[in-house]
């Protein structure tokens, strides 16, 4: 309490009025507390608007290829992959090959939604910041014939990020294996299998979980038709939360293809997988 306010008590005549100010200041904070409670129950109880998503991971990256695979970079040069790499959040690019892959990504969304060609266009389109999805964004709007339209809504998402690798990004898994014990066990490591598993410095599957749930419910109040370009862990998750609600180890179950649509829509309050179309 300031100084003068403690000088001026002695000279009120009853400590009465002191009394029934606090219990007004309480009773206004009680009520500001059950409204903003009230407030966060609207919130979560609002209704999905969404009644249909794509989920489309990137074409093939310059970091996905085998050792000793031929890579087709997309400033024409061939040469031989040095080892599948722990993209996470680095700046690799797709190959010719993970291009034309978006393209046909794209044709298969336009092919889909033939009977409503006003569907796509009003979509909400939210991806993965990476240059690898920004390059695939690119290749799915020139494939839906997107490219020249105005007016899209293309929203940049951080959340949709890949897993970060922490200390092992941009590490093939040989050299990971050799900084962190734990990768020498290959497809075996705990991070393969394990959703609360990180890697040094890096994140878990149920990191990578609540992030990007947390962005798509936000869509899913606001929008009915969604579009998200991301990765192959990050679309494990949104999966896992549409159809189970929920992440565990059997998120990693889930087959999820270079730049291959996975359609759900939502019937009777539950979404669904559509089967592949163009596939």
């Amino acid at each position: 309490m300031p100084a003068s306010a403690v000088a001026t008590l002695p000279t009120l005549p009853t400590p009465r009025p002191i009394r029934h100010t606090t219990l007004r200041q309480r009773a206004s904070a009680l009520l500001c507390g059950v409204l903003l409670a009230a407030s966060a129950s609207f919130a979560i109880a609002q209704p999905v608007l969404a009644e249909r998503i794509d989920l489309i991971r990137h074409g093939e990256s310059e970091d996905n290829p085998d050792r000793g695979q031929a890579i087709a970079r997309l400033d024409g040069r061939l040469e031989n992959s040095r080892g599948k790499v722990l993209s996470g959040w680095n700046a690799s690019s797709l190959t010719l090959l993970g291009a034309s892959q978006a393209v046909k990504a794209g044709e298969a969304l336009r092919t889909q939604d033939s009977a409503d060609a006003r569907s796509l266009k009003e979509a909400l389109w939210l991806y993965s910041p990476l240059l690898r999805t920004r390059q695939t964004l690119s290749g799915v709007l020139v494939g839906a014939r997107l490219a020249n339209e105005t007016g899209l809504r293309l929203r940049p998402e951080p959340r949709l990020f890949e897993r970060s690798a922490g200390e092992l990004t941009s590490l093939t898994w040989e050299e990971a294996a050799l900084r962190w014990p734990e990768m020498q066990k290959g497809r075996d490591a705990s991070v393969f299998h394990q959703a609360t598993a990180a890697y040094p410095r890096g994140e878990s599957l149920a990191d990578v979980y609540r992030r990007a749930s947390s962005m798509l419910d936000e869509a899913l109040r606001e929008e009915k038709r969604i579009v998200v370009i991301s990765h192959e862990l990050t679309i494990k998750t949104l999966l896992a939360h549409l159809l189970r609600g929920q992440i565990d180890n059997s998120a990693f179950d889930y087959k999820v293809e270079n730049a291959k649509p996975i359609t759900l829509v939502r019937r009777d309050g539950q979404w669904i997988v559509q089967p592949e179309a163009g596939h």
